[in-house]
């Protein structure tokens, strides 16, 4: 309790009693306004609300080889940027169309987009080999817009014409340009229900960044079109 003030007043002092003296004005040093002292969500953090959509992407070996490609990772595509590693084949040989090499090679063995935005790769006498696109928007718009606006995959739905392609592995990879990279696979097969009614679909679930330093690499079997169904979140 704090001490009484004394008033002087007519030659002669007065105790007067301080008004809430127990009240210690020094408390609300520790005041955090920020805290919360009730459990539940912070109302001052607005939620996050996730975006889902999905589209399509289909791929189609019209070659007599084994096929490996890329999607997205838009920094160092392998559409601009030769990647050595995913040519497992003498004749498509992935020479990026823009480059000048390719613009040399005149349409033999390049890789590159077709005026309405599809992904075309090609071998020997210019004839098509590979080909991916994304019926919504183009894959050309959809490569693009993953670099500016990344997603999240979460899961699959994959439809085979043969069996066997079930078998080739996703391989979700980063490569930043500090040189750092990281590789994940994931194996169909195993999201397979051998008792399910339909079997060439396969429905993936998983958690797949996608921006332009992450991307995907997939192995197409000769004469084999497969069609992903995609969802994401944003």
């Amino acid at each position: 309790m704090k001490n009484p003030i004394k008033l002087f007043r007519d030659g002669m002092f007065y105790e007067v009693q301080q008004a809430a003296n127990s009240y210690d004005d020094s408390a609300n040093m520790n005041f955090d306004d920020q805290a919360q002292s009730f459990a539940g969500k912070n109302p001052n953090q607005p939620e996050r609300i996730l975006q889902k959509a999905n589209f399509d992407l289909t791929m189609v070996n019209a070659s007599a080889e084994v096929l490996t490609f890329e999607l997205f990772n838009r920094l160092r595509t392998f559409i601009e940027n030769r990647n050595t590693a995913l040519v497992t084949s003498a004749t498509v040989t992935y020479i990026p169309q823009t480059s000048f090499e390719g613009l040399a090679a005149a349409g033999v063995g390049v890789v590159g987009f077709t005026q309405n935005g599809l992904l075309r790769a090609t071998g020997a006498a210019a004839a098509t080999a590979l080909t991916v696109d994304c019926p919504q928007y183009t894959y050309r718009g959809l490569l693009l817009s993953s670099g500016q606006r990344p997603f999240r995959i979460v899961g699959i739905r994959m439809t085979v014409q043969n069996d066997a392609q079930i078998d080739n592995e996703l391989i979700h990879f980063t490569a930043n340009f500090l040189g750092a990279t990281n590789r994940n696979t994931i194996s169909p097969r195993t999201f397979f229900n051998p008792q399910q009614f339909q079997t060439k679909i396969v429905d993936i679930s998983c958690d797949l960044p996608i921006d332009d330093q992450k991307g995907l690499i997939y192995k197409l079997n000769a004469g084999e079109t497969v069609k992903f169904n995609v969802l994401i979140e944003r």
